[in-house]
């Protein structure tokens, strides 16, 4: 049961016991977040006293113990009344006078019960503090009530407290603070005698001694105000006080709040400077319970959903709940904001919130308080005040809450849910996002998937699971395939998000049917998926479609986005589709694409049945099936399927598959008997790529310079100013090998990098020495009619230097010396190269 208890009234009443497992007292602490509160919460308290104005201080709970003893007493001291009664009225008939009356010690709360806080010891402390400095002010030396504060969890603190408390040290603080027109108590306290050196170390004490000094500056900037006039006990400042058992809350709870640190924590300070925010503002009837349910429920099932889906230790707690509410709030302004694109406090904050993805204690910035409660000045000059965490973000929070526990309660939403955001989507399970050290911070499309969840329970009143996944496929979809790159993108994301719902949103009305209407509009999102989920909402009215879509539509690299297939399997140019065709060639897609292969087998496969490749820039893509990004995505097969010359091709390789499927191979072996029937020669460019798969894994990025047929350059990098190879001695390389070619006296055959779109790259064979000289022979293509540079030459530093030795001169048959660059050269076809390499390395193993 709720009660109201001004300070003066619980102290008087309890023992207000601060036990051994709760934190030291911070509200004292010289850090900058602490100082901000402090120095705030003070000023509040100390104006609330000059201007008599009352201060409602939220909720405390706790245990109040000593209430079965003190029901024993009563029952044993009642026992002996009604005895002593009897006694005296038998001893009356017989004119015996009897003493009925009993000399026992006054049974009274205040001796018995002592209330232990779970939440509420900071501020149980700092009214402690502002108190005996009022008391000490007005000379009153020692109250009754001030023995009822007790710091138990340390017993440095609690001696401290006592000797702040006895009459004498009352009676000289005040004489001091009189004699003396300045005082800086915390340092005229330390210099008392009873003062103990050890307690410089104890964070409670030094807490105490700050807060008391704080208190001291605040009165005095109001010298004319008298304590004599100040009434301990009508001074309003009121508690909503609840007892731990009759919350039906177990002791488990109370441990687990305070096993998550001694430290009071950045959450626990902002906490304390909500609570009193919102209380002083939000003052109506409605607004007050609210908020009563709030801040119970923030320190009981809310903080217990956190505690019982962990997988962080215990002192991370705070953080990630913290984190979670933030994000909410934040959640609430992007999704309800007004203006066109996001104010730049909004940005600051979405930066500030989201400031590391897997929970890293060390990473977790700390925020001030006056960016979640800011003024704002506009262009007009109507300023106003911006509140991170206003009643509207709180009803949100309150919300998001709700819907957790509604998908906690029933595992079908769950399942649902799961099965709909399943990956590739969702990067992580979505419903363990914020409560799990992996998804401390969401990427942006998660992030935006997050909120469509959180905004569906919060407007479904009888949830249906073919409606909730009806609403969230299409939703997943249009999300994961937008670009969500920036707050900016974020902001306007959420907001369309948002208006969708609040303008839309019916249990009895499917989203694929709100969209299909002729005035549907949905801006930011991607159009052309929105018109692709048009189209799917009109074929899943037939339940044959279900599965094959369902299935291609978590395709780790179709992502949702099927269109293409589609546009395959028109059956007449317009909205008719042949389904046994969509499903013959969906089984062959989804191969397909499910990864590259180390021979990259697609690529040379398609590339065997036409030019697919797809212009970036001053380059050529072979397309890469890259599923990390949405940009990677759309910049690789997505261009090929928008394309219907490139399209036919992929269907000319769907065709030639389902033709082969009868034959006994599997898949990728269907691809090699493709590619083994291509119709090039070796005086196409294609050839080289489909015969061999090895300039392609040289092509880091999958991409090609083509400046013509003969020349081709394969890029490391997006532009070709850098080193880079050229195809067909890249092929000729590993032609080589493939031909067993040995190459003694020489070493190895290595890249001839060059660069610059002048360069030409080509390969080298390196390392045979004779007479205290390297010699090597560098092979390029002449970029003609498959013509080959061979050029030998000593490797010296200097070009006058590489003159040859007169043996291996006249060895080089048939080849010319060019006087300029001191080498011997000559022209190969390609169909005499191997011939003429191994003509080459035997006369010089004849020499050596």
């Amino acid at each position: 049961m709720m009660k109201n208890y001004s300070f003066f009234e619980l102290i008087n009443q309890y023992i207000i016991e601060i036990p051994i497992i709760q934190r030291d007292y911070a509200q004292g602490r010289e850090q900058e977040n602490v100082t901000y509160i402090r120095e705030k919460f003070v000023s509040n308290l100390v104006s609330s006293i000059i201007k008599g104005e009352p201060i409602h201080l939220g909720f405390i709970y706790g245990k109040v113990e000593g209430k079965d003893e003190l029901e024993k007493m009563k029952l044993h001291s009642e026992a002996v009344e009604k005895l002593l009664s009897t006694v005296k009225q038998y001893a009356n008939q017989f004119n015996i006078n009897v003493d009925s009356t009993i000399s026992t010690e006054v049974i009274t709360l205040k001796n018995t019960l002592r209330f232990i806080p779970l939440d509420g010891q900071q501020r149980l402390t700092t009214l402690f503090l502002l108190y005996w400095y009022i008391n000490m002010r007005k000379g009153n030396g020692h109250g009754n009530w001030l023995t009822n504060f007790k710091y138990n969890n340390r017993k440095s603190a609690l001696a401290f407290f006592d000797e702040l408390s006895s009459n004498d040290n009352i009676l000289k603080i005040r004489s001091d603070i009189d004699s003396k027109n300045k005082i800086n108590i915390k340092d005229q306290i330390s210099k008392y005698i009873w003062y103990l050196s050890k307690w410089d170390y104890d964070a409670t004490v030094n807490g105490a001694i700050v807060m008391l000094e704080q208190i001291h500056k605040e009165f005095s900037k109001s010298p004319e105000l008298n304590f004599k006039e100040i009434e301990l006990k009508t001074l309003s400042f009121t508690f909503d006080f609840f007892d731990l058992h009759e919350l039906n809350q177990s002791d488990e709870l109370y441990i687990k709040m305070n096993e998550r640190g001694k430290q009071l924590t950045d959450f626990e300070h902002f906490k304390a400077w909500l609570q009193n925010f919102t209380e002083k503002k939000y003052d109506s009837g409605e607004q007050k319970i609210f908020l009563r349910d709030f801040w119970v429920k923030i320190d009981t099932i809310w903080l217990d959903f956190f505690w019982k889906n962990l997988d962080v230790d215990y002192t991370g707690l705070d953080d990630l709940y913290f984190n979670f509410l933030k994000t909410m709030a934040l959640n609430y302004h992007l999704g309800s904001g007004k203006e066109r694109e996001i104010p730049d406090f909004l940005k600051s904050l979405v930066q500030d919130i989201r400031n590391t993805d897997s929970y890293d204690r060390e990473k977790v910035q700390y925020i001030p308080i006056s960016k979640f409660l800011s003024k704002i000045k506009r262009e007009d000059h109507n300023d106003f005040l911006f509140e991170l965490f206003s009643y509207e973000a709180l009803e949100f929070i309150t919300d998001a809450f709700n819907a957790l526990f509604k998908l906690s309660e029933n595992m079908e939403f769950t399942v649902a849910i799961t099965e709909v955001t399943t990956k590739p989507f969702a990067s992580n399970s979505i419903l363990n996002a914020y409560i799990k050290k992996s998804s401390f911070t969401l990427n942006l499309w998660d992030h935006a998937m997050y909120y469509a969840i959180i905004k569906y329970f919060q407007k479904v009143q009888s949830c249906k699971i073919t409606h909730l996944k009806n609403w969230l496929r299409i939703l997943r979809n249009i999300i994961y395939n937008t670009y969500i790159q920036n707050p900016e993108n974020l902001y306007i994301a959420l907001n369309t998000i948002d208006n969708l719902f609040n303008e839309h949103f019916l249990d009895s009305v499917l989203l694929s049917d709100i969209i299909n209407a002729d005035n549907f509009e949905l801006r930011f999102f991607n159009q052309n998926q929105l018109n692709e989920e048009k189209t799917k909402g009109r074929l899943l009215k037939n339940e044959q479609w279900h599965s094959c879509i369902d299935k291609l539509e978590k395709h780790p690299y179709f992502y949702g986005q099927i269109n293409f297939i589609f546009n395959l399997c028109q059956s007449d140019g317009g909205d008719n589709y042949n389904y046994e065709q969509f499903e013959s060639y969906s089984k062959v897609l989804y191969l397909l694409f499910e990864k590259d292969t180390e021979e990259f087998l697609l690529q040379r496969a398609l590339l065997s049945l036409g030019d697919y490749l797809i212009k970036v820039n001053s380059n050529w893509t072979f397309c890469k099936t890259d599923t990390d990004s949405l940009r990677s995505r759309n910049e690789n097969w997505r261009r090929v399927f928008i394309q219907d010359d490139k399209l036919k091709i992929l269907e000319l390789l769907i065709l030639e598959i389902i033709k082969r499927e009868n034959i006994r191979l599997d898949f990728n072996s269907i691809l090699i008997d493709i590619i083994n029937s291509h119709q090039y020669n070796i005086d196409q460019w294609e050839y080289y790529f489909v015969e061999s798969a090895y300039p392609l894994q040289q092509s880091k990025l999958m991409e090609i310079r083509w400046n013509n047929n003969d020349d081709i350059r394969l890029l490391p990098a997006k532009t070709i100013i850098g080193y880079h190879l050229e195809l067909r001695t890249i092929f000729l390389l590993k032609f080589i090998y493939k031909k067993l070619i040995n190459i003694e006296p020489f070493e190895k055959i290595e890249f001839l990098w060059d660069k610059g779109s002048t360069g030409h790259p080509g390969i080298s064979i390196t390392g045979y020495e004779f007479s205290n000289k390297t010699y090597r022979l560098d092979i390029r293509y002449s970029l003609n009619k498959n013509i080959y540079d061979f050029c030998f030459y000593n490797e010296a530093d200097i070009i006058r230097n590489r003159l040859a030795n007169q043996l291996i001169v006249n060895n080089l048959t048939d080849y010319n010396y060019d006087d300029n660059f001191k080498h011997y050269f000559k022209q190969i076809h390609f169909s005499n190269i191997v011939q003429e390499i191994q003509t080459l390395c035997t006369n010089l193993k004849t020499i050596s």
